[in-house]
């Protein structure tokens, strides 16, 4: 069974129009307000083309969850959009999106970011994984020839005999859409050695466009695969 050592998850969910308090969110005393609550270490504005503030950028924070402290890897606020990177799980994610729409409705002295339907929502989780899976498992049997008998001996230098590792496997996951009021950027699925951990401790960095449940799901169907 997978066992995940760390966990992180970014969770994106974007708005119809006026429904983030974008005019107050600009005041000094409102930055503060924010930076203050979740103590973030740098909250900035990012200007657009035009030379408005296109969006709000946040890094190093923490956030009290019911499960205990987390950390606020990145927060993003644009006029339609919440983006939040953080430890822990989706459901870490969804507790502090849903205390991050409380502050939002006290800054803008309403509630309609809560009357509004949301859009859309995406998650992406990244988790480092420990697997009962080498890493040659996962190229065929046709590559792993192709790399020791045809590139090893063509990469060989003076005194340093070659050895070849997997280091990265990733694929880019692509949205067909059916409406044009907005598209979804493409999102990473990936599964490669931890950098700086040794191959035969079978450690992983994975990433998945799902919640941190789905995740962990393929990750535990990916390694009874191959033990078929």
């Amino acid at each position: 069974m997978a066992e995940i050592l760390q966990l992180f998850t970014i969770e994106r969910r974007l708005y119809p129009p006026d429904a983030i308090p974008w005019a107050f969110l600009l005041t000094e005393s409102n930055l503060q307000r924010l930076r203050e609550r979740y103590k973030l270490k740098t909250l900035g504005q990012e200007v657009g083309p035009a030379g408005a503030i296109a969006g709000l950028t946040g890094t190093g924070g923490e956030f009290s969850a019911a499960s205990g402290l987390q950390v606020i890897e990145q927060l993003i606020l644009q006029p339609t959009v919440i983006h939040v990177q953080i430890s822990g799980g989706s459901d870490i994610a969804d507790e502090f999106v849903t205390h991050l729409v409380q502050v939002l409705c006290e800054i803008g002295n309403n509630n309609n970011i809560l009357q509004v339907q949301e859009t859309t929502r995406t998650y992406q989780t990244v988790a480092i994984a420990k697997l009962r899976l080498p890493s040659e498992c996962l190229f065929s049997e046709k590559i792993r020839e192709f790399l020791t008998e045809v590139v090893r001996p063509k990469v060989v230098l003076p005194g340093g005999q070659p050895d070849i590792v997997l280091e990265r496997l990733s694929w880019a996951v692509r949205y067909k859409m059916d409406t044009t009021d907005f598209m979804y950027i493409p999102k990473a699925l990936t599964i490669e050695p931890r950098q700086g951990s040794k191959p035969g401790d079978m450690i992983y960095y994975t990433v998945s466009p799902t919640q941190s449940r789905i995740h962990l799901e393929l990750l535990e169907t990916l390694e009874s695969k191959f033990r078929e």
